[in-house]
């Protein structure tokens, strides 16, 4: 009986292991969302992820929301890579500095060492926008520009 009971549990913690391990497989980004989480820190307002092709609205206002109100934030938009994972997000923290992190998993030569360079992060001129942008062809991409202030 002991015997059964030990290989079950051996079979049951290698399945587990084996659903963990193909889940960090099909979405390596878990960098990008430690990043923009370090960023913004532990009390930061979640505006959510965006998948491919989903609604943007509510993550995109909770965004614009958040940056006006000077509160620490992160939001991130999965886009359509082609031969690999591409996402972009935006984190806000308590200096209000908002940063642009863009996550590729196939790497760049840019990127950022400590985030195993997949991240590039850039902080964002002030005062910041956060701008969404669509191609004719339907494909959206997210960035940052100052906003234009009036001349009096």
């Amino acid at each position: 009986m002991i015997k059964k009971t030990s290989a079950a549990r051996v079979a049951a913690l290698f399945l587990i292991y084996s659903l963990v391990l193909s889940a960090q497989i099909a979405d390596p980004s878990g960098v990008m969302d430690r990043r923009m989480r370090s960023i913004a820190g532990p009390q930061a307002l979640n505006c959510g992820r965006v998948e491919i092709g989903a609604d943007d609205k509510t993550a995109l206002t909770c965004a614009w929301k958040a940056v006006r109100k000077k509160q620490p934030f992160f939001v991130r938009y999965d886009l359509q890579g082609i031969d690999s994972f591409v996402s972009v997000g935006f984190a806000g923290n308590d200096d209000q500095d908002v940063y642009m992190i863009q996550f590729d998993s196939y790497g760049s030569d840019v990127a950022d060492p400590p985030d195993e360079r997949h991240n590039v992060a850039t902080k964002c001129p002030r005062p910041v926008q956060i701008l969404k942008m669509t191609s004719q062809q339907g494909a959206r991409w997210y960035s940052c520009i100052p906003l234009k202030t009036e001349k009096r």
